[in-house]
């Protein structure tokens, strides 16, 4: 009995735990940031309730430069999406700063609404580049102004040497 056992429940169990891991290991690979915001453009191209006018409002990173490249990736890619339009970053900076939105640095779910409304966008995506130490992780949301309802939603897990604090 214990020999049928082994021969019959332990092989599939066996087939279906190098199933799991391979599977964990493809989602959870670590990308480059500019593989994971042209990732997450293509994957907000492809959600259907994301149309009209977007603004990329803000992007939080260890640095200013990286801040700046990830935003420039982000545009660029969302830029080949013919059915979304971007605001500019100088539209959306003016606008932040005249609402002293600016002081905190940060859009929410509780201030998205009011940006879009006051920019006449859509949809306000926001990023963040956060993480411990090497263990960096690109976060991406996309909020729908009128309601502040999550459109989007994506983590990405970014190669240590692509952060450089």
């Amino acid at each position: 009995m214990r020999n049928i056992f082994l021969l019959v429940i332990v092989p599939p169990l066996l087939f279906l735990s190098a199933c799991a891991t391979s599977v964990t290991s493809v989602a959870g690979r670590a990308r480059t940031l500019d593989q994971a915001a042209k990732t997450a453009a293509a994957e907000i191209q492809q959600t259907p309730a994301i149309r009209g006018t977007l603004a990329v409002a803000s992007v939080h990173a260890p640095s200013d430069e990286l801040s700046a490249q990830i935003t420039r990736t982000l545009e660029n890619n969302l830029l080949a999406n013919k059915k979304l339009s971007l605001l500019s970053r100088q539209k959306i900076q003016s606008l932040l700063d005249e609402q002293d939105f600016g002081v905190s640095g940060y859009v929410d779910d509780e201030t998205a609404p009011r940006i879009g409304h006051l920019l006449g966008a859509k949809f306000i995506l926001n990023a963040e580049l956060s993480g411990p130490g090497s263990a960096q992780h690109l976060h991406i949301q996309v909020l729908e102004t009128e309601s502040g309802a999550l459109a989007y939603s994506n983590s990405f897990a970014i190669k240590p040497s692509e952060v450089k604090n």
